[in-house]
């Protein structure tokens, strides 16, 4: 049944228009998405208790390869570790060595990827072009509500409204029994597109409908999970 699930799920994939848009239009989004499937998936098979340091440190360097397409994966990234975070200290009542090991690979692999840019134009090269792009998107993204709305509108474009439906019941089935299990690792890719959704939304980014494509094939695997058990 999971094969099957499996199948559905990257037939989904394969069929979303917006998807197939932006993985022609060579912006980086698809590959983001990609990443972000990796992310989860390693996160989301990881076992109970403190984490392994290669697995971190796996974890991180996807993380790191992320940023360095698009720096919206620290959103994902950021809810990630803090569920990490939060399950290592409850589970080990210790310092979450594996947690931390995770968001050191990431940062200081990212710096790493950036340096060319760092040493040869500064800070200034990013504190410059992310105050324009930041200008230009926030004429665009006028409300966080907005945005959100138009995201969902991207994501089931082409579909209709049928789809759209089957998308949040088959969200919901997967939520629902997610907690009838209480299993934290089902939990998690809820947790970290949940979490970037409010990162979002406290750091006011003014993030645009692609800017959320990340979160579609994760999105689509959880939908048909959650068909599948009322199925």
């Amino acid at each position: 049944r999971r094969g099957l699930v499996a199948i559905a799920a990257a037939v989904a994939v394969c069929g979303s228009s917006a998807l197939i848009e932006y993985s022609a239009s060579a912006r980086g989004y698809s590959l983001l998405a990609l990443l972000t499937v990796v992310l989860v998936a390693l996160a989301a098979t990881t076992p109970e208790g403190p984490i392994n340091r290669a697995r971190a440190i796996l974890i991180g360097g996807v993380a790191t390869l992320g940023a360095y397409t698009v720096p919206i994966m620290v959103f994902p990234f950021a809810a990630l570790c803090a569920w990490l975070l939060v399950r290592e200290i409850k589970a080990a009542k210790r310092m979450p060595v594996g947690a931390l090991w995770m968001a050191a690979t990431a940062g200081i692999g990212t710096v790493l990827l950036y340096s060319p840019i760092l040493v040869t134009c500064g800070p200034g090269a990013f504190t410059g072009a992310g105050g324009l792009a930041y200008d230009l998107l926030g004429k665009q993204v006028t409300s966080f509500a907005g945005a959100a709305w138009g995201a969902w509108a991207l994501w089931t474009r082409s579909a209709g409204i049928a789809w759209g439906v089957l998308l949040g019941i088959g969200v919901a089935a997967y939520a629902v029994t997610a907690a009838r299990f209480c299993n934290p690792n089902r939990f998690l890719p809820l947790a970290i597109l949940g979490g970037a959704f409010l990162l979002v939304g406290i750091a006011q980014a003014p993030l645009p409908a692609r800017g959320w494509l990340f979160g579609l094939p994760v999105i689509l695997a959880l939908a048909t999970g959650g068909l599948a058990e009322i199925g």
